[in-house]
């Protein structure tokens, strides 16, 4: 059985998984500091900081 990162290598040497992975960077960012926010106990303001982005976007996504 392959571990984690084995498996993840192995498919990202694949384009077409490589090219969909990628091309979910962005949302994936995005769940990172909202979980980060949960966990580290930032405030909005960090957050959006981190972000680079406005107050408003952020309370947009928070009901996703």
């Amino acid at each position: 059985m392959l571990s984690h990162a084995e498996f993840k290598k192995k498919a990202l040497s694949q384009p077409e998984v490589k090219a969909a992975y990628d091309a979910l960077a962005d949302e994936y960012f995005l769940a990172r500091e909202l979980f980060a926010r949960e966990a580290d106990g930032l405030t909005q303001a960090e957050v959006t900081s981190r972000m680079h982005t406005l107050a408003v976007r952020l309370i947009s996504t928070k009901g996703l």
